[in-house]
């Protein structure tokens, strides 16, 4: 990356940690009413009230524990186009960062969830030959409220 030129450098836009966010708080629901309301509505009724208050207590701190993880997640990705290629770094438990050279991408998308599409953001994703059946992008620039600007540097790069 010494004599790389920088075309684009990014990170996701806050907006990221609310799609995270509300994806993790269905799961958190769905979890909830499967697995924690029936043995609280057992605790409760049969005078087991600490019991209950314990369970429901370690729920929500494990809930706001995962949100808090989250958050800084999300502040932690950065996104960079240089001459060469495509870089993608982040993470706090596993750190990540990863580099695709221009003459392997083969495909660049955007996609925007249900969520994503409320909050006004997308995911850049860079597809390389060779991923196989589940044709996930080698890398996906998450939480961009534009999209554009990174792409069009991007193919035109390609094209090169």
């Amino acid at each position: 990356m010494v004599d790389e030129k920088v075309l684009y450098e990014g990170k996701p836009s806050y907006k990221l940690f609310w799609s995270f966010s509300i994806s993790w708080i269905l799961i958190f629901i769905l979890v909830f009413l499967i697995f924690v309301l029936n043995p609280l509505i057992i605790a409760f009724s049969t005078g087991l009230t600490n019991t209950a208050w314990t369970i429901l207590i370690c729920y929500i701190l494990i809930c706001a524990i995962i949100l808090v993880y989250l958050l800084f997640l999300v502040k932690t990705y950065k996104y960079k186009i240089t001459d060469k290629g495509i870089y993608f770094s982040g993470g706090i438990l596993t750190k990540r960062e990863k580099f695709v050279p221009f003459f392997k991408v083969t495909n660049v998308d955007v996609l925007q969830t249900f969520i994503d599409q409320l909050l006004g953001i997308s995911k850049l994703g860079f597809q390389t030959a060779g991923q196989g059946a589940a044709n996930m992008p080698e890398i996906t620039f998450r939480g961009l409220e534009n999209p554009t600007k990174p792409k069009e540097i991007a193919l035109k790069w390609l094209t090169k």
